[in-house]
């Protein structure tokens, strides 16, 4: 029905896999390729922080602090 529908041939092959472990009761282990956002989901704090930044008025010092910021943050995640 789905590939009638002309879904992606990888949204196809995944949603097989995925049933494939269902139907083997593997969903114990099973992990998502992506983090389920909540109801209220207001953006990706990294890519918030991003969009604020004035790239035309930062200094390379404050570049390399600002990137290190993100970097932690993305470690923390």
């Amino acid at each position: 029905m789905a590939r009638l529908a002309g879904l992606p041939q990888e949204i196809l092959c995944r949603a097989r896999e995925i049933l494939q472990r269902l139907e083997k009761r593997e969903f114990q282990t099973f992990k998502p390729l992506a983090r389920q956002l909540d109801l209220f989901f207001q953006g990706d704090p990294i890519l918030v922080e991003l969009a604020k930044i004035d790239i035309e008025n930062l200094s390379p010092q404050k570049a390399l602090k600002k990137l290190r910021e993100l970097k932690e943050m993305l470690k923390n995640d």
